[in-house]
């Protein structure tokens, strides 16, 4: 065989298993089957992205998660117990309480924008007639907006938390 092909090869079979080996860590890590190595530093760092606060000493730590040592023949008993257990007890991804805010967060743009247009026109009590008024109805929008995105920011703080419940 060529001794480029072999080295190539070589890479490939490193690569996999490298990729193997990540997966399995990703799973593990996952499923909380972990030790915690903490950090002398009391700062975030890349190395220890993790924090965990302790009850008793009221102080905080960063560590990092490394996964327990299994072999094959248990990694792949793991993995068949994760799939059954996840096609049995499915989880509901999406939040119900989420999706109506955001829904009424779009209602209060759209009536917003249109109360605006129809409360900027005004009557003229001395000539009776009507002309658009520019203030009232940058008003009712700048209102409309600030209420929308107040709705929009409370459905995604949901949507952020329901996401780490479900992790």
């Amino acid at each position: 065989m060529n001794q480029r092909v072999q080295e190539f090869i070589n890479q490939q079979k490193i690569q996999a298993e490298y990729n193997k080996n990540m997966e399995k860590a990703k799973v593990l890590n996952d499923l909380g089957l972990y030790d915690k190595e903490y950090s002398e530093n009391p700062a975030w760092s890349e190395e220890y992205p993790d924090y965990e606060y302790d009850q008793e000493t009221k102080e905080g730590r960063y560590f990092k998660k490394i996964p327990i040592n299994v072999t094959d023949e248990e990694y792949e008993e793991i993995l068949k117990y994760c799939k059954q257990s996840d096609n049995t007890t499915p989880v509901n991804k999406e939040n119900k309480v989420a999706k109506v805010l955001t829904g009424i967060a779009y209602a209060i743009f759209i009536i917003g924008a249109i109360l605006g247009f129809a409360m900027g026109y005004t009557k003229n009590i001395l000539e009776d007639t009507y002309y658009f008024s520019f203030a009232v109805a940058v008003a009712w929008w700048g209102v409309s907006f600030i209420g929308g995105m107040f709705m929009l920011g409370f459905a995604e703080i949901i949507k952020l938390l329901n996401a780490i419940k479900n992790k």
